[in-house]
């Protein structure tokens, strides 16, 4: 009984021009010349397996701890799919093992001209292995990237060296990068930049001009051409609709590398100054000529081009200023700009922007976007501001109460923690805790356990009142500081650390709206009556939230 993947293994090789008799290679692993499958298959994936291999047919390896692995993909018989942490839904077609970076698919024929160390006169790129499969049945010299993006190593910024072995022992004198027949076409959605696409393409060959330039070699971008979008947008749907005669056609318009009509393909030259040529072609040098190129598929919806949303009014293309309403806020009266703020946090994994709102004029407003009552309209608006600390997946920014039929909108000043729970064990925090937590109680017991209850209630339960906690030894480096660094690094812009300066001073706006506010090697006259009183206040006006002394 045939197996659907083995129905699916039967129609890919066919359509890439393999019989299973012409569907194998020599590959080499470790010396040793062996026959493998050029297309492969994997049972327990799903899958076509696809093995590479370097430019001389060496085996390309891999490290999986301490085994050596031969490097393949692998191409799904059904595309997985799933949603992220947005909601939207991704797409996978192919995979590798995790962390393998870069590789660039050899074909048979290129590898036999780098073992024969000839020249060739044109290298062929082309997103995809069948693809590249496909043009080396039918003559073409050419090799196979995994993505538009995947012409470099991206760990040294340098163009793959497998790539770099083929320019510089086989030196051709032109290189072509074809793409797919889709390359032009964009897709109708809601609020997402309908220009992105479009300008990944429009990049990937930028880069791949700017990273070719160390070569004598002229460059080319070519697609197949759009009017074959829905029958055979790739190399190898389109050679598999050709017959012989067709087929040779094909070849005939790619290898003749000319700019004119042609039937099949399309050809740009990557030269000095075609930047502008290229941002023309994809339409990505305004609005007004990005609409009208796609205007049959946008007609009179509201659309987003480069961050921006605009609308044919009937006569002309208006900006909606739609995302730049977005930055700002009104809350009760008074109008406030969102701006990222870079945190200097000393870890560089914790160098995360935050956003801040800044008190803004609406006469600055209306400076930047002209006296405009629709842009204004477009802020959203707010009753007033509240601290509602929240640190699970039910923390909401906008915060709706209805009472009697009037329903209030409250703008939450406490900011979404970016980190997720996960379970498992901790045993250099355990130990860390241990130490801060080793004195005892009045009973005896240790007060390990009060920190794990306090750190987990100031989490779970955020609003509940908590006593202030006092840190205090003699000596010093004993770590009081470091538990104040892992108070913010959980609960991060949540947590003030302040000196003594800003805690006694009169202004308390840059801690008053914290959850944990922390002095750190302080020195605070308890005795006074006015500093306990101070203390009682602060923690009342923040509602019993965490306080820390060290």
């Amino acid at each position: 009984m045939i197996t659907a993947l083995q129905e699916y293994y039967n129609k890919r090789i066919k359509e890439v021009g393999l019989t299973k008799e012409t569907n194998k290679r020599i590959i080499s692993f470790e010396g040793r010349p062996q026959s493998v499958k050029i297309i492969g298959i994997n049972e327990k994936s799903d899958a076509l397996s696809i093995p590479y291999c370097d430019p001389s047919g060496d085996a390309a390896m891999y490290q999986e701890g301490n085994k050596t692995k031969l490097f393949e993909r692998l191409r799904y018989r059904v595309p997985r799919t799933w949603k992220d942490s947005e909601g939207k839904e991704k797409t996978q077609r192919y995979s590798q093992p995790p962390r393998t970076g870069v590789y660039t698919y050899m074909t048979p024929g290129i590898v036999e001209a780098y073992k024969k160390a000839g020249k060739i006169e044109t290298l062929f790129i082309v997103e995809g292995e069948l693809k590249a499969i496909a043009g080396d049945i039918a003559g073409l010299n050419i090799i196979g990237i995994g993505g538009i993006q995947n012409i470099k190593d991206k760990e040294n910024n340098q163009i793959d060296y497998y790539i770099t072995l083929i320019m510089e022992r086989l030196t051709p004198d032109n290189v072509v990068l074809l793409f797919d027949a889709d390359c032009l076409s964009i897709k109708y959605k809601e609020k997402e930049d309908l220009s992105l696409r479009l300008r990944n393409f429009y990049n990937s060959i930028c880069a791949f001009r700017e990273l070719m330039k160390a070569y004598s070699c002229d460059l080319y971008f070519a697609h197949i051409d759009e009017k074959f979008v829905e029958t055979a947008k790739g190399l190898d749907d389109l050679l598999f609709s050709q017959n012989q005669e067709g087929k040779e056609k094909i070849v005939k318009e790619l290898t003749s590398l000319s700019v004119g009509k042609k039937s099949f393909v399309k050809f740009i030259p990557l030269i000095a100054g075609s930047d502008r040529k290229l941002s023309r072609y994809f339409s990505l040098t305004g609005a007004s000529e990005f609409y009208e190129t796609y205007k049959h598929i946008i007609q009179d919806k509201e659309f987003n081009y480069q961050g921006s949303n605009y609308y044919f009014d009937g006569e002309k293309l208006t900006k909606t200023f739609y995302q730049q309403a977005k930055l700002y806020i009104r809350v009760g009266c008074d109008f406030y700009k969102k701006v990222w703020k870079i945190n200097l946090h000393k870890e560089s994994k914790h160098q995360t922007p935050i956003m801040v709102l800044r008190p803004w004029s609406i006469g600055e407003i209306n400076r930047d976007f002209g006296d405009n009552k629709k842009f204004i309209g477009m802020i959203p608006k707010y009753d007033q501001f509240v601290n509602l600390p929240c640190n699970t997946k039910d923390y909401r920014r906008i915060i709706q109460y209805v009472h009697e039929g009037i329903t209030t909108y409250s703008y939450n000043l406490y900011n979404e923690l970016n980190h997720t729970i996960t379970p498992g064990d901790f045993p250099t925090i355990k130990q860390f805790l241990r130490h801060i937590f080793s004195a005892k109680n009045t009973a005896g017991d240790s007060l390990y356990e009060f920190g794990l209850d306090y750190i987990q209630i100031t989490f779970f339960n955020p609003t509940q009142k908590l006593p202030v906690l006092c840190f205090v030894s003699k000596e010093r480096n004993t770590g009081k500081s470091t538990f104040l660094q892992f108070m913010r690094l959980i609960f991060q812009e949540n947590t003030a650390i302040l000196d003594n300066e800003r805690f006694t001073g009169k202004f308390t706006s840059h801690f008053v709206h914290k959850l944990v506010v922390a002095l750190d090697e302080g020195f605070i006259p308890i005795e006074q009556k006015l500093m306990k009183e101070r203390i009682k206040n602060i923690k009342e006006y923040m509602n019993g939230q965490m306080s820390v002394f060290s």
